[in-house]
């Protein structure tokens, strides 16, 4: 299923769908608001496809809620943000403007590429998320990146970091009710860049950073290992490890520690 709105010579138009509109297909659906303006808007809208959804708002926005974007994967593109409820298995969104990308999925989720030019990225998944390539490329701090994952009755709730996790100026927060597992750097993985990294983690956690500072805590048994990056300083604002040790390695840097507690264990 296809819908392009004026391709024409004025090439804008945007689309929109309430909660009559019910999109299915066996395969695809795809659809493309105006190349020179238009956004797509889909409020109470189901999207259902066998395959995948591509959504290109080139010149405008993309705002689905409410309803319920499934699929196996989702395409979006947009130049002034993207926000989507979602049930599919990979996202590749971009953003080319100043705007955010918001995604709230229903199940397990791989991100294959997020990238904001100038806004935050937040996921939250009912499951466990796979980051292969999150990164939000403002200058500003409030180009923030947030992951959450939450426990269903069954499955995982992990975060797992494969490479590029990364938003410099910017802060990241990681709340995750499993496992963070992290591909070395020695493995082809990257380091977690961010301004400022927030973890809440329910065990323990092996992180590759390059970071200003650092906040973490942990809710059950698992040690806490952070490899540290790069010649700046890193500032341990807090770290609290309910059970287990905590260790830190900044080969090249100095390390300020603010605050550090063991609730139980070494």
């Amino acid at each position: 299923l296809v819908i392009l709105i004026d391709q024409g010579t004025a090439k804008v138009g945007s689309i929109r769908g309430d909660i009559w509109g019910d999109l299915q297909a066996v395969g695809d659906i795809a659809l493309s608001a105006g190349a020179l303006g238009g956004d797509i808007s889909l409020l109470e809208t189901t999207l259902s496809a066998g395959a995948g959804v591509m959504l290109n708002a080139a010149a405008g926005g993309i705002t689905h809620s409410k309803g319920l974007l499934g699929a196996r994967t989702l395409n979006a593109v947009a130049r002034n943000g993207i926000a989507a409820n979602s049930l599919v298995q990979f996202i590749d969104a971009t953003v080319s403007g100043a705007g955010n990308i918001v995604i709230d999925n229903a199940g397990s989720v791989t991100l294959t590429r997020l990238d904001a030019a100038n806004g935050k990225i937040a996921v939250r998944a009912l499951g466990s998320i796979t980051a292969a390539n999150v990164i939000t490329r403002g200058g500003s701090d409030s180009n923030d990146i947030e992951l959450t994952t939450y426990k269903a009755v069954t499955g995982t709730a992990d975060l797992n970091v494969q490479s590029r996790v990364a938003n410099g100026a910017g802060d990241l927060t990681l709340t995750v009710q499993g496992a963070i597992n992290q591909t070395p750097p020695a493995s082809g993985g990257s380091p977690i860049v961010a301004d400022v990294l927030t973890v809440q983690v329910l065990g323990g956690a092996t992180l590759f950073t390059q970071i200003g500072s650092l906040n973490i805590a942990t809710q059950a048994a698992g040690n806490v290992a952070v490899t540290q990056s790069g010649t700046g300083l890193l500032r341990v604002v807090s770290a609290k490890v309910a059970d287990g040790a905590f260790t830190l390695n900044h080969a090249l840097g100095a390390v300020t520690c603010q605050r550090m507690r063991h609730l139980v264990g070494d």
